[in-house]
């Protein structure tokens, strides 16, 4: 069913987005080991992730 198939790749973005906006944050808190503008990449990716995660939740919840 493409639906279903639809579903388990939403859930599948989903979790990519947690494990990205996760390892941007532990970049960005990495202090010295990182230089100052892959921090502010990786600040700006984890506030992307939670914005777009915010906005895919809002749209499953629309579709239920």
């Amino acid at each position: 069913d493409p639906r279903e198939l639809a579903a388990d790749h939403i859930a599948a973005l989903a979790q990519m987005m947690a494990d990205l906006k996760a390892m941007a944050e532990e970049i960005n808190g990495g202090g010295e080991a990182y230089p100052a503008g892959i921090r502010s990449v990786a600040r700006d990716v984890a506030q992307g992730c939670e914005s777009h995660a915010m906005t895919l939740q809002s749209i499953i919840g629309r579709l239920s």
